[in-house]
């Protein structure tokens, strides 16, 4: 039975993709000007740490953290400016999602 306190949105990652989450987190907890977005990492860094389990199969070294949703939704947030930063050539995918958004509207 699932604790009821245990938060609903449950992440599962290889190490190799838990390194590569800490990493960016780590580069946003450790920006020189506190702001919201390092604030959040260095909670979310922590919390992981505290909270996360780690377990193997026998392929990989997994480790599953979970969240409540809007530290999911953080998570989300910063993982996509990460991205902007490094993807600066980005395609306009959002004028795609608008299109196809205001066709479902007419339907």
């Amino acid at each position: 039975m699932k604790n009821k306190n245990t938060p609903p949105i449950k992440i599962l990652l290889t190490s190799e993709h838990f390194n590569a989450l800490i990493s960016v987190l780590k580069q946003f907890a450790e920006t020189p000007t506190e702001t919201f977005y390092s604030r959040t990492s260095d909670k979310l860094i922590e919390k992981i740490f505290h909270y996360g389990r780690a377990y193997s199969t026998q392929e990989n070294d997994n480790a599953v953290i979970n969240l409540f949703p809007e530290e999911a939704s953080a998570l989300i947030e910063i993982l996509v400016i990460f991205s902007g930063i490094f993807l600066s050539k980005n395609k306009n995918y959002y004028s795609d999602f608008k299109k196809s958004y205001e066709q479902k509207k007419k339907l």
